[in-house]
């Protein structure tokens, strides 16, 4: 297990067996994917900033912001916000830009949950966000399985989040 920032690419490049992905693989990827679950979304905001002493925001709460959109791992896109009420955005390469550009204040985002457990920074806030669509997460891998568990490992992730489903 380690995590990429482009698990996408490492798996076309044969990098990975298989990669949790919180979008589709693109068609012709050579990828095929099995939705696993769905996660709510998260506002990250700077420590200190207004938001951060609410329990939860909405998309309008983050209209006068600038949002930060990260090109690898792109969950969040403007079209979350209805039209005209769009905020401004800046695109960051990866998952470590994205948190310093909140960290310091320059921007907020909008992403999985999944990502306030496996992407903690001290300068930044998750705060769920009241009005927006949850995410799919898929089991990606390539259509002509590059190890011999893969599929043995998609149906124990299938039986794993069967049983945690029942255990709430």
């Amino acid at each position: 297990m380690r995590r990429l920032d482009d698990p996408e690419a490492a798996l076309r490049r044969g990098e990975a067996d298989v990669a949790f992905l919180r979008t589709r693989p693109a068609d012709g990827s050579g990828l095929t994917y099995t939705a696993l679950a769905r996660e709510r979304r998260v506002a990250a905001v700077p420590e200190g900033h207004r938001l951060t002493e609410r329990d939860a925001v909405a998309l309008a709460d983050l209209t006068g912001e600038v949002v930060a959109l990260c090109s690898t791992a792109a969950t969040t896109g403007t079209d979350l916000w209805p039209e005209g009420r769009t905020p401004r955005t800046v695109r960051v390469p990866g998952v470590d830009e994205w948190l310093t550009v909140i960290a310091t204040g320059e921007a907020v985002g909008v992403t999985a949950e999944g990502t306030s457990h496996h992407h903690l920074h001290p300068g930044v806030r998750y705060l769920p966000l009241t009005d927006a669509a949850p995410v799919t997460v898929h089991l990606a891998r390539p259509a002509v399985p590059t190890h011999a568990a893969t599929e043995a490992f998609v149906g124990l992730a299938q039986e794993h989040l069967r049983r945690a489903d029942t255990a709430r």
